[in-house]
């Protein structure tokens, strides 16, 4: 869970845990097309695990690879299916600003957009055919 971001080559873990699976393999990964990362962004407050913010951190903190659902999808997807592993299902996670008023606000604007939006972070599980 939210681990793949932060490695050099995004896919060598998932391969690795592809192999020594079984049964199941989950993969969670924070979704940076986020409409409320992308409003965040433009107002000023940059990409927290990408930005300036980093510097001075643990190595490994920062995140290699600006995650976007869609594409991660087929990458691992694909990868998968090479393995023997079949995408069983997918898991949104959307986070909801804290005040009531942002929240509600947030709440409709979100009724109208896509999932890949909507979401801050997503969970994919595997299963061995």
């Amino acid at each position: 869970m939210d681990v793949l971001e932060h490695t050099d080559t995004f896919v060598d873990l998932f391969k690795k845990s592809l192999k020594k699976s079984s049964k199941f393999v989950m993969i969670g990964l924070p979704n940076e097309d986020c409409l409320l990362s992308r409003f965040e962004f433009l107002i000023g407050k940059g990409i927290k695990t990408h930005g300036l913010e980093m510097v001075g951190t643990k190595h490994g903190h920062k995140h290699q690879w600006l995650i976007q659902f869609k594409m991660a999808k087929k990458i691992l997807c694909d990868i998968a299916e090479k393995n023997n592993f079949k995408l069983r299902e997918v898991n949104y996670f959307i986070t909801l600003p804290k005040t009531f008023y942002k929240s509600t606000i947030y709440k409709f604007i979100l009724f109208f957009t896509p999932i890949h939006l909507r979401m801050n972070n997503f969970c994919l599980i595997f299963e061995k055919k």
